[in-house]
């Protein structure tokens, strides 16, 4: 089955029910039909941790249509870090 995601990998998105805001970083979708998206926070913490991801349903997610969408270029398919690092 070919699916349809509604938002991009690299997008920014917000959750329209508690206003949590970040860049999708995987996106999933179930044998129930659901889409998810993996978003992390591009807030970092007192502690310079990077917050953990949250798993969100596409019908509770928002573009964000002021921030820049983030680009991965690793020159081709593979698992594991890429040879280019994102870029915003």
């Amino acid at each position: 089955m070919n699916r349809q995601f509604k938002f991009d990998v690299g997008e920014t998105v917000k959750d329209i029910v508690t206003g949590f805001q970040g860049v999708i970083m995987a996106v999933t979708y179930y044998f129930t039909g659901c889409n998810h998206y993996g978003i992390c926070s591009r807030i970092i913490t007192e502690k310079d941790k990077i917050d953990e991801w949250k798993w969100l349903d596409e019908k509770r997610l928002e573009w964000v249509p002021e921030k820049e969408k983030i680009v991965f270029s690793h020159g081709g398919p593979s698992s594991g870090p890429g040879h280019n690092p994102p870029t915003m």
